[in-house]
């Protein structure tokens, strides 16, 4: 993390972060995904320090729920949601709603039969989680969902994560269009820093490109930095800590 030290060294920092992967391991169901008590800890600490904003996927009760510390912004459902304290963004995306809620209805009766696969309805989107599917029974799933998800084209929007394909309104934000307007309303004159671990980040590492700094978990040739696992996120917290002590 030579150079990244170098690059934030005396900078005022935004720090973004996802949650899932990133703030906490990837688990078998979405569920069992909790973060370790040191990135608790250490995320507190920085929150003291500088703002500290989390852009995921989760609804957004459900993401405050999971994190549970005050005096941060959170963004769930790829940024269509936005609290910092209050909400300030929720996309009225009636039309769009009824078309996920639609759509999940199908999935779920559609993938019934196949053991592991899990349709998560969120409100303003929706995913289809198959980590726990038996990998010989894969592509009859993709193939069930392609086929359910061809008849909502130009209606919603599908992106593909770490075993889960995530359905949007086609309108609706991205996790970019969330960092960008925390950004314009909250950190004026402040380095975004973003962190996470997934395609649907890469929305975000594009927004803040040539203004901010972007760290993938794993490889991803859209970020500026990289970590080798998840574990690494401990040590990017206690870095940033560090420089905001030295600047005080």
């Amino acid at each position: 993390m030579g150079n990244l030290r170098d690059t934030i060294v005396g900078r005022d920092m935004f720090l973004f972060l996802d949650y899932d992967g990133t703030l906490a391991p990837i688990a078998d169901s979405p569920g069992e995904a909790f973060m370790p008590q040191t990135i608790r800890s250490l995320l507190e600490e920085v929150s003291e320090k500088i703002p500290v904003a989390i852009v995921s996927g989760r609804s957004l009760m459900d993401l405050r729920g999971r994190v549970g510390l005050e005096g941060i912004v959170y963004a769930g459902n790829h940024g269509a949601e936005i609290w910092d304290g209050r909400i300030v963004v929720q996309q009225e995306m009636s039309g769009g709603r009824v078309v996920v809620k639609e759509l999940v209805e199908r999935l779920e009766k559609a993938v019934a039969h196949i053991s592991g696969a899990l349709v998560e309805e969120k409100g303003a989107t929706a995913s289809l989680h198959y980590r726990n599917v038996d990998p010989l029974r894969r592509d009859e799933l993709l193939d069930l969902f392609t086929n359910i998800a061809g008849d909502y084209q130009g209606l919603v929007r599908i992106t593909h994560g770490k075993k889960v394909l995530e359905v949007r309104p086609i309108h609706a934000w991205n996790k970019g269009d969330a960092v960008l307007w925390i950004m314009d309303a909250m950190g004026e004159g402040r380095l975004p820093i973003y962190i996470g671990d997934d395609t649907t980040d890469e929305d975000a590492y594009r927004a803040i490109r040539g203004r901010g700094i972007s760290v993938s978990i794993g490889y991803n040739s859209e970020a500026d930095y990289h970590l080798k696992s998840q574990g690494e996120v401990r040590d990017l917290l206690s870095l940033v800590l560090k420089e905001e002590r030295i600047k005080t």
